[in-house]
């Protein structure tokens, strides 16, 4: 993710250690964090040996308002680099001369009630779940 995603020009040491920073994020929001607080959940327990290099929350906070749209970008680059690895990890890819197709989407679960857990507006300008899945084919 590193040679991915670049902040340049961010204040105050936002775009050092991108990669750390994202993936504390990502850490603090699979152990049930939902806003920028409570990814200090990773703190606790047993988690900080599992989750090397974890920063605060504030610094977590710094690190997301120095995002531009380019910088999404950037971590959607990241995503794909990191599934397609992932993917050859898993066995899922042949290693003969078989096509694999991998089909990435982006998907809006649309919610009503503005009290709904990690809810927001995107890109749809509807409330909802913003999720992906990913879908792996091989041609036989």
């Amino acid at each position: 993710m590193a040679e991915k995603v670049k902040l340049t020009g961010a204040k105050n040491g936002a775009g050092t250690t991108a990669d750390a920073k994202a993936l504390s994020i990502v850490g603090g929001m699979v152990a049930g964090a939902d806003i920028i607080d409570d990814l200090d959940v990773l703190r606790h327990g047993g988690l900080p040996r599992l989750f090397g290099g974890v920063r605060a929350p504030s610094t977590l906070g710094t690190f997301l308002r120095a995002f531009t749209w380019g910088h999404g970008r950037q971590l959607d680059s990241a995503m794909r680099a990191f599934t397609c690895r992932q993917a050859a990890h898993t066995g899922l890819v042949p290693n003969g001369d078989e096509v694999v197709f991998v089909d990435i989407d982006s998907k809006v679960k649309p919610v009503y009630g503005p009290a709904k857990q990690g809810a927001s507006f995107g890109y749809t300008k509807q409330r909802g779940l913003h999720f992906q899945i990913v879908t792996v084919k091989m041609s036989t």
